[in-house]
């Protein structure tokens, strides 16, 4: 049974619902590494600026949930020469693509909400994506641990989600 949506708080919350019941708690890269959920999902009021530790990438969701991915890993501390460097930042960017897949596969599974992410973007140095939530409806931010060769990195995930056009839900 589908239900038309009469406010933004209803919508909102069908929304984070969905995506909250969508998360994978583990995954399993490749076998190269995995992901541990760290932080569970919540509301974020703002965005936090990109330290000058970390590295990461942009993904664009598109179709009926549209919005955006940002993806940081954070590198404080760590010491990785210059032949791991394009390695490290490959494991991350496939280990993001496939944990939001999964995501948005579970997503569509769930509320019949069907979307995709397209290629990810890798985040410039001086880049700080301040602005990137203005226009969004709804702003969520998770955590997860990608553990990968006995060392493991902090990673933080917002969901930047627009309105869903034309959809009843």
């Amino acid at each position: 049974m589908r239900l038309e949506v009469v406010t933004k708080k209803t919508r909102d919350h069908f929304l984070m619902e969905g995506i909250q019941s969508s998360i994978c708690p583990e995954v399993n890269i490749y076998n190269q590494a995995h992901l541990e959920l760290e932080r569970p999902l919540v509301r974020a009021s703002r965005i936090h600026k990109k330290t000058n530790n970390e590295i990461g990438v942009i993904f664009n969701i598109e179709g009926e949930l549209s919005g955006k991915a940002i993806c940081l890993i954070d590198l404080y501390g760590k010491e990785i020469n210059s032949n791991d460097v394009n390695r490290l930042h490959s494991l991350f960017s496939e280990s993001m693509n496939i944990l939001l897949g999964q995501l948005l596969t579970n997503f569509e599974e769930e509320t019949e909400i069907m979307s995709v992410i397209t290629s990810p973007k890798l985040i410039s140095r001086s880049e700080t994506f301040s602005n990137s939530g203005a226009n969004s409806d709804l702003k969520m931010s998770l955590g997860y641990k990608l553990i990968s060769n006995q060392e493991s990195y902090n990673c933080r995930i917002y969901i930047l989600a627009n309105e869903i056009n034309g959809k009843e839900v």
